[in-house]
């Protein structure tokens, strides 16, 4: 029983450290790019993609080199259904329901269903190969170079704000977040392997609920914040982005340091919901608003489906 408690304290503060090294990475990231005069969009969208999503990413590469490698689609999926369900589902209730403006077009709705539904193809004999991890990643360049050209001219009438001169300074604490991103993630892999070990269950149910769930706080936070601002357009996109990249860049990369194994669990019940998942906020873009109601509803299907999980371990 001790054994228990202290690895939960362990994978609680793991991720509590992974997720507060990826915000300084974000921050510093951003006025080193901001000083060596780097384009709005690199800034904007490429270093803010990479950052929100760095916990799942690099946690995943861990799990990968630690033979550990059904963490990974565990932790993506999770991190998808946690996103769109309990992210969105969260703030539409708090909120009382937000209005979705004009840039947030079809086509990030249908990419999103699209990528999804390639993860589903490659996933069916139960493993991600080298080729596939790889075509994802091509996959990424494509959805960046289109974003580029999409909204660039949106995103350079936002100036970033004035530069930050201390060079050293900031690629001292960019170094020193990375070494923590590194040592959290590891830790938070050693966790959940312990703990898995200790319970009894499969390593992937801690990764899609416990994992997931951490690893979705920075997009709980930036897009709370947002709506709040009145930018649901940004919060919507942030939780758009955040799934395509973890779809295509976190399985992609960790499909290069090893053949990624899908289980049964994650085909039979992880996928159906986030199917259902990108469905019902496809309906609701096409809308142009997500309602308290709605956000209820997803906040719902969220629970039956940890409940789910339990049954199925």
């Amino acid at each position: 029983m001790l054994d228990f408690i202290l690895w939960i304290v362990v994978l609680g503060l793991s991720l509590f450290f992974l997720v507060k090294s990826s915000d300084f990475f974000i921050e510093y990231a951003e006025k080193i790019g901001m000083f060596l005069g780097f384009p709005s969009f690199v800034i904007g969208i490429i270093i803010l993609a990479v950052g929100t999503s760095l916990p799942e990413l690099v946690s995943s590469v861990v799990a990968v080199i630690k033979g550990s490698s059904e963490i990974v689609m565990g932790n993506v999926l999770g991190s998808n259904i946690a996103n769109i369900l309990l992210v969105l589902g969260v703030i539409s209730v708090m909120k009382k329901g937000f209005s979705l403006g004009s840039r947030c077009m079809k086509f990030d709705f249908a990419l999103l269903f699209a990528v999804t539904v390639i993860l589903l193809i490659a996933s069916y004999n139960r493993s991600i190969s080298f080729y596939e991890g790889s075509v994802l990643l091509f996959l990424v360049v494509v959805y960046i170079f289109h974003t580029n050209i999409s909204e660039k001219p949106i995103i350079e009438e936002v100036e970033t704000g004035v530069k930050d001169k201390n060079i050293l300074k900031n690629t001292a604490i960019l170094f020193a977040s990375c070494y923590l991103i590194y040592i959290s993630s590891d830790w938070t892999i050693k966790s959940v392997i312990t703990l898995s070990e200790l319970l009894l269950i499969p390593k992937e149910f801690i990764a899609i609920t416990v994992v997931a769930f951490g690893t979705s706080l920075p997009e709980l936070i930036v897009s709370f914040s947002a709506v709040k601002k009145g930018s649901s357009d940004m919060a919507i996109g942030n939780i758009l982005g955040s799934c395509v990249f973890n779809t295509l860049a976190v399985v992609g990369v960790s499909a290069l340091f090893g053949k990624l194994l899908v289980t049964d669990n994650l085909l039979n019940l992880a996928f159906p919901v986030l199917f259902l998942s990108v469905i019902l906020l496809t309906i609701n873009g096409l809308s142009g608003r997500i309602s308290r109601l709605s956000g209820g509803i997803y906040i719902v299907i969220y629970f039956l489906f940890i409940i789910g999980l339990n049954f199925t371990r």
